[in-house]
Parts: C-alpha cells; sequence; structure tokens
C-alpha cells in the first residue's frame, strides 16, 4: 500500500511541477542558443557544424576560432573552427535531447523552418518544454530520495516540492536548457543511486555513466566527480574498478570527440580553469552566499536549514553521505568565488551554484529522516514551514516576472558587479 501511495504521490509531484514551470511566462534564452539546431544538426546529417543552416545576421567569416568570457550579443555563442560554425558551449546536452527534438521533428516542430532557415522562436519554446519536463522528472526523483533516505510520504513531498520550486530549479533550470539544467538532472539519478546503495553497493557502471555525463554537459561538475570517485573508493572498494573503468571509457570518448571536432583535447570552454584566481575571493565569496541578488542564503533561505540540520544530528546521519554532500557543495561554493565571472552574468539569482540542488536534497533528507520524529524539534519545523515558503515566493517571482530578469540588463551587472549588494533595488524585488 505504501508503494503505491508513494507511486501515485511521485507522479502528482512530477505532472504538478510540469504545469507550473511549462505554464510559468518566463524564458531566458542566452548561454543555450543554438544548443538545439546543434542536436537538429546532429539528426539531419550526423555533424555539430552549423553551416548548413541559414542563421539571420549571422556572417561566419567574422566569427573568432575561440572566445574567452564574452557578454551577451548577436552570436557570442558560437566559434569557427577549421571553416565549421560550432556552439562553443558544452555539446553534452544537444546530444542528451537528441530523443526529445526526434519526436518533436516527428510531430512537425522544429528549429529548422523550410529545411535551411534557423528559428529563434521554436527554439525558445521547445528549450522551454524539454527543461520543464526535466525539472518536472527531477522534482519526482527528488521524492524518491526522500522515500529512500526513510521520510513518510508527506516528508518526502515536501522535500521535494520544497526543492524544485524554492530552488534556481524553478527559477532558472526549467526556464531554459542551462547546461546546470542537465547537470541537475543526471545528479539527482547519480544521488539517488548513492542513496539507495548503502552498503550494499551500487550499479557502479550507471553511476559513472551519470557522473561521466556531468561532465560533457557541464566542465565544473568535476567537483561532484572528484567527490563521488572518492566516496566510491572509499565505501565500495571491491566495485570501484568497475566505475573507475566506466569513468574512463567515457573520458576517451569525450576528448576523441573534442579533438576531432575543436582539434583539442579539450575546448575552450573545458579551459576556463586557467582564469581561477584568489585575487576576488574576498569579494565573491560572500556575495554568493549573502548578497541580495546573488546570494545562496538569500534566494534558497531553506539551504541553511538543511546545513543546521547536518550539524544537530551529525552524529546519526550517514557519514559518508553526510561528508559527499558537504564536500560538493562546499567545492562548488569555492570554484565560484575563485571564477572572474562569479556572478553568473545575466541570470537570477545563484545560478552558477544550481549544481548543488541535489546534493542539498540528499543532505535534507538525510536530516529530515530524524527531524520528523524529534519531538523536541516543533520550533525547527515551524521555522521550516516559514523558509519554504519564503524560497517559493523569491523563486517563483523569477519565474514568473521578466523584471527580474531584465534587472542584470538594467544595472549592468556585467560592469558593476558590486551592485548585487545593492540592498535599495534587490532583483528579487524587482518589479514590485
Amino acid at each position: 500500500m505504501r508503494n503505491v501511495t508513494s507511486g501515485r504521490a511521485r507522479l502528482a509531484i512530477a505532472f504538478g511541477c510540469f504545469v507550473i514551470f511549462s505554464a510559468s511566462p518566463v524564458s531566458v534564452l542566452l548561454d543555450s542558443q543554438f544548443a538545439l539546431l546543434t542536436t537538429e544538426s546532429l539528426l539531419r546529417s550526423g555533424t555539430p557544424a552549423l553551416n548548413s543552416f541559414k542563421i539571420d545576421g549571422l556572417d561566419p567569416a567574422r566569427l573568432p576560432p575561440r572566445r574567452g568570457l564574452a557578454e551577451p550579443g548577436m552570436f557570442y555563442q558560437l566559434v569557427r573552427v577549421d571553416g565549421r560554425v560550432l556552439y562553443d558551449y558544452p555539446h553534452g546536452g544537444s546530444f542528451l535531447a537528441l530523443p526529445f527534438v526526434a519526436v518533436l521533428d516527428s510531430l512537425g516542430v522544429s528549429t529548422v523552418k523550410d529545411h535551411r532557415a534557423y528559428d529563434l522562436v521554436s527554439e525558445v519554446l521547445q528549450e522551454k518544454l524539454i527543461a520543464s519536463l526535466l525539472m518536472a522528472s527531477v522534482a519526482g526523483v527528488f521524492f524518491q530520495i526522500g522515500m529512500a533516505a526513510g521520510l513518510r510520504v508527506s516528508w518526502s513531498a515536501v522535500v521535494a516540492l520544497s526543492a524544485a520550486l524554492g530552488s534556481q530549479v524553478w527559477s532558472s533550470a526549467s526556464l531554459t536548457m542551462w547546461s546546470q539544467t542537465w547537470e541537475v538532472f543526471l545528479s539527482s539519478f547519480a544521488v539517488l543511486i548513492l542513496l539507495r546503495g548503502g552498503k550494499r553497493g551500487v550499479p557502479m557502471v550507471t553511476l559513472a555513466t551519470l557522473m561521466g555525463w556531468t561532465y560533457f554537459v557541464r566542465p565544473s561538475a568535476a567537483v561532484a566527480i572528484a567527490a563521488v570517485t572518492a566516496y566510491v573508493w572509499i565505501r565500495h572498494r571491491r566495485q570501484a574498478a568497475a566505475y573507475l573503468l566506466t569513468l574512463l571509457v567515457w573520458a576517451a570518448l569525450f576528448f576523441l570527440y573534442s579533438k576531432l571536432v575543436f582539434g583539442q583535447m579539450l575546448p575552450d570552454y573545458y579551459q576556463q580553469a586557467n582564469l581561477l584566481s584568489l585575487n576576488h575571493f574576498a569579494q565573491a565569496l560572500p556575495a554568493i552566499l549573502l548578497s541580495p541578488s546573488r546570494g545562496l542564503l538569500v534566494f534558497v533561505p531553506t539551504s541553511a536549514l538543511v546545513l543546521y540540520m547536518a550539524w544537530l544530528y551529525r552524529t546519526r546521519l550517514d557519514r559518508g553521505l553526510m561528508a559527499l554532500s558537504l564536500a560538493v557543495i562546499a567545492g562548488n561554493v569555492l570554484l565560484v568565488a575563485s571564477f572572474p565571472n562569479w556572478w553568473g552574468g545575466w541570470c537570477y539569482g545563484p545560478r552558477l551554484l544550481t549544481g548543488t540542488v541535489p546534493w542539498f536534497v540528499l543532505l535534507g533528507a538525510l536530516g529530515c529522516r530524524f527531524l520528523q520524529d524529534d519531538p523536541g524539534r516543533a520550533a525547527v519545523r515551524r521555522l521550516g514551514i516559514v523558509l519554504v515558503i519564503v524560497a517559493v515566493l523569491i523563486n517563483g517571482w523569477g519565474a514568473v516576472s521578466p523584471s527580474p530578469t531584465l534587472w542584470s540588463k538594467e544595472v549592468r551587472i556585467n560592469s558593476h558587479p558590486q551592485r548585487v549588494w545593492d540592498w535599495r533595488h534587490p532583483q528579487f524585488l524587482a518589479g514590485l
């Protein structure tokens, strides 16, 4: 009976979130523009090169062979390598979108009209649809994570909905196909596998495949890959060989693809580690945690409660999974704080920390396992309800109102990142 109830609850949560995500009017097509056109090219001609399509206003001869930290502008997503027009951001998402685009093509919906002309509006709508589907399924996985952690159905539902609606999942990842959209999708399944595996062992080939593809869609996923690899080596050493071998196979395929397409083992986008520096660390770290326009603890206040529960029940939690979650979260925070473009450009809130959401869910589910039956912590539960409501309101506003999205342009955030500290005009209140 419990399985039937939980199955229905999971489907209801996923369906409800899909309705909310797809109905949210804000769509942001920046870094991911041309990602689905690349998918279309892969389907039609087996190549990621976009030369066969007519893109209004584009002169391929004027595209650079490589890019640095470009500000949003016309065709900043494209480069020209050996005469081929290529999408410069990770191609992993374009490959993962193949089944979705194939189905849409069969229904007569395509990013290409008249067999050759690029249709920008169609890409916007398709990316919104696919992102909504992905994040709705992630909401269902969050519910499963709660159940696997030992939560009751009601508590698992609260964890799933608060994570899906009260975080960057709604305000960023569901609006378009950011690379973090795919990262969250893959990482959520990896978290569920690790939690279910416990001390009995996990399907290492599947886990390694998921982690390998998180790197294909976003290079900063290397933080989670390193942490999961250490966890597997320490807790599941007998199975570690299968995990490492699978990971190496995917790495070899990635390097081969990069060499064939971009002419180098690592595309330029993956070489931004050279830009990491501690010069602005003291400015960036408090900003990405506490500022009113990029602060994680401001936009997702429930994350503070999750960390508090981890400390409160630190002697009772699974230490391996707790350490893994904290390592991924801390690693991502430190990585973003070391990046020169730590504010994430034109986006809403702490978009660059979207990849930490599944790990916060894991840590939160582990803590809620004890909080749900702790009679002495009623005040914590009441505080949790308040923080969930605040988080949902803040992230929902970013998904339903265009004003917060336009805030980055209005304050010229790329030229004046210090404006993330302006409490008189914070992003989450833009338009109110």
